[in-house]
């Protein structure tokens, strides 16, 4: 047993490092509130009518494309998990692979697409096709691209329902469809919600696709003022971002603790059941599959082809593909690995934290994924030239940066999977004389391999394709697939710009195939 005197001073130091990345979180709004502070009449410019319509579009648009999102993915995700449908794994590849798309050419796609002039319209002889500009472009836009954040945590939750629970409610006479909507549903439910959030705070924070598409949401207003040179009023709608993200992040936690009660133990793995046969509804789903893939990444894809075929303008001062590729290697890398190390006591606090001092630190790193990068870029080049200038505009800045917006992306499939692991199971390896670090490694930490390893792929996957934070806080001549795509997509160099497009995907496929092959092999 341990020590009565060693507990408190345990529970401090694991409190100490749960606190690590938030402490850094937190820099952001501090830097907020002192430009917010610098400018003139910029507190009372937030009474205007036009905030508050600013306000109503984003969380619109946020809450849409969550809804919808959870709509697309929860049917997929049980379709490709635990069903006999032909080719469930490639198409849990495929179906994920959305992730690597950056907004903005997903964007530019849609427009291609269904724009004035564009494919669809060509298709139809020049006739007039429904606008894709404002709402709707942008709704479907970040709902064919933001879905996979809900797919890949509900399809791992899935993987782990005990089979068993579902059998003996039928055996106690529910229907196949009584037993998924009272025993699978809510056993996935906390997986659901992780994602729901992950898709809200992706589309609070988008800054492409809102741009492209020409719907004004926080993001693209705080933008168009910082670059006229208004950094206070940035500022200050910054920080009435990051109070919406706090709303919604209240709101979310008092929904999980509702779910608590749900929280799946495991028994008896999920591959050790048969899988449902779909019998008449296999051709539907496989359709259903087809049409989601088609639109959310084989279109898009084919249209950037289509691009890349014509050639056009040659760009004589660009990169080599391959030492953009190595240099967004390296940022992606180096960030899932510093995320995935800081998301463990982050994690394991708010599954077993008892105290508000070690469950805020998750709710905390939160404030780094809803807020545009930009502004985190801004405001650690802010705390960097005054604090550390040595790190300025070097490439451990840039990591930092990106861990601080990502590092919710890692902890989003831990923690549930955390809160799933039986206390008494760590207990027993602390009282066979593993110590508090040792019983976590041995025992918890295999048992949430998977979606500590699920959180490391979204994190490298939204980090190579990364764009504001790495235009402020990249090194001189360092240059990513995203940052040359930015600018090539700019000067008009489409041609050019769809081989670094191209590229992106690319470095996408692997993480996500070895995301889907492990997943299945440790249910085995």
């Amino acid at each position: 047993m341990i020590p009565r005197l060693t507990r408190p001073l345990q529970g401090i130091g694991f409190a100490s490092l749960a606190w690590l990345p938030a402490a850094f979180v937190l820099l952001v709004p501090i830097w907020l509130v002192i430009r917010a502070s610098e400018g003139e009449g910029v507190w009372a410019r937030l009474a205007d009518d036009r905030v508050l319509a600013l306000l109503g579009r984003s969380v619109g648009l946020a809450l849409a494309v969550a809804a919808a999102s959870v709509a697309l993915a929860v049917p997929l995700a049980f379709l490709t998990a635990r069903t006999d449908l032909p080719g469930r794994r490639w198409w849990a590849v495929l179906l994920a692979l959305p992730l690597a798309m950056p907004s903005y050419v997903g964007a530019f796609a849609l427009v291609g697409a269904a724009g004035r002039g564009g494919m669809l319209s060509t298709m139809l002889g020049g006739a007039a096709v429904p606008e894709v500009y404002g709402f709707w472009g942008a709704f479907l836009s970040l709902t064919l691209l933001g879905y996979p954040y809900v797919l890949l945590p509900v399809r791992a939750a899935f993987l782990e329902v005990d089979p068993r629970l579902v059998e003996s409610a039928r055996v106690l006479g529910e229907g196949a469809l009584g037993a998924f909507w009272r025993v699978t549903v809510p056993l996935v439910a906390p997986a659901i919600g992780s994602g729901a959030l992950m898709v809200v705070l992706y589309s609070l924070s988008d800054f492409g696709a809102v741009s492209i598409l020409q719907f004004d949401t926080f993001t693209r207003v705080i933008f168009v003022q910082h670059d006229a040179f208004d950094r206070g009023g940035a500022a200050a709608l910054s920080l009435v971002l990051l109070a919406l993200t706090a709303t919604v992040l209240v709101v979310e936690s008092a929904a999980r603790r509702r779910r608590a009660g749900y929280a799946s133990r495991r028994g008896a793995r999920a591959t050790d059941a048969k899988p449902v046969s779909l019998g008449a509804w296999r051709a539907p789903a496989f359709l259903a599959c087809a049409v989601v893939a088609a639109g959310s990444l084989l279109v898009p894809v084919g249209i950037v082809l289509g691009w890349a075929s014509r050639g056009g303008n040659v760009c004589t001062f660009c990169t080599p593909i391959d030492e953009l590729a190595a240099s967004s290697l390296l940022v992606a890398a180096s960030t899932a690995a510093v995320c995935m190390i800081l998301v463990l006591p982050v994690a394991r606090a708010a599954a077993r934290g008892r105290s508000l001092l070690l469950r805020l630190p998750d709710r905390v790193i939160y404030a780094g994924f809803a807020i545009p990068g930009t502004v985190v870029a801004l405001a650690l080049v802010f705390a960097g030239t005054r604090w550390v200038p040595a790190i300025y505009q070097t490439v451990p800045a840039l990591v930092l940066a990106c861990v601080l917006r990502f590092l919710p992306q890692a902890a989003d499939p831990l923690r549930p999977a955390m809160a799933r692991v039986p206390v008494h199971v760590e207990e027993a390896a602390r009282t066979l004389g593993a110590g508090p670090l040792g019983g976590f490694v041995r025992v918890t930490l295999p048992l949430v391999a998977g979606s500590w390893l699920a959180g490391g792929a979204l994190v490298f996957l939204t980090t190579v394709k990364e764009l504001p934070a790495t235009l402020v806080m990249r090194p001189a001549g360092f240059d990513t697939l995203a940052t040359e795509l930015w600018d090539l997509t700019n000067e008009g160099y489409l041609g050019e710009a769809a081989w670094r497009a191209l590229a992106l995907l690319a470095l996408g496929v692997v993480p996500m195939l070895v995301l889907v092959a492990w997943t299945e092999r440790r249910r085995r």
